[in-house]
Parts: C-alpha cells; structure tokens; sequence
C-alpha cells in the first residue's frame, strides 16, 4: 500500500524502517518503474531478517528493474498497466 502520496524521504530509508512496523510474516512487494539498484541492499536484509519479497518491475525499462533484483536473488516479475500508469485499471504480470 502506498505510504502517502508525497516523497517523504528515500526510499531506502523506508524500506530500512519496516521491521519497525511490519511483523516478519509481512510480504513487502515493491512496485517500481525505477532502477533498484540504491535499495537492493536493504531488501537483501530484510530478506535475510525473514521478510518475503517481491519486485515487480513497470514502465519502459521494468526488464532492467526485474533482471537486477533477481540478480540480487530476490523474486521479481514484469509487469504492465492498462490502459497506462496515470489511468490504470489493471495490472497485468508475467514470470
């Protein structure tokens, strides 16, 4: 779920601060149409913390943002949005 609608600081730090809010059973799946490659680390931890993970990659270069988080070893799909990302209803994943 989305946090806010207003950029309250790095992401990383977010991610950083779920243990804190989340218990261990929590699935976090991240929706990203960016490069995850600042915040890897901190997945990779809380994968390690026992967290399941999830990426799933959107927008032009969501075979970037997939490829890289399963070479970090964390699960990732492609995904795209219909009719587009500003006016989506739908959410459409591939492995």
């Amino acid at each position: 779920a989305r946090v806010s609608p207003f950029a309250s600081g790095p992401f990383t730090t977010l991610l950083a601060g779920l243990p804190r809010w989340l218990p261990l059973q929590a699935q976090v799946v991240v929706l990203t149409a960016r490069d995850p490659s600042d915040w890897l680390p901190v997945m990779r931890r809380l994968r390690g913390s026992g967290y399941a993970l999830q990426v799933i990659g959107v927008g032009p270069e969501r075979a970037v943002a997939v490829a890289r988080a399963r070479d970090a070893g964390i699960a990732a799909l492609a995904a795209d949005l219909g009719p587009d990302w500003r006016t989506a209803d739908a959410l459409a994943l591939a492995g």
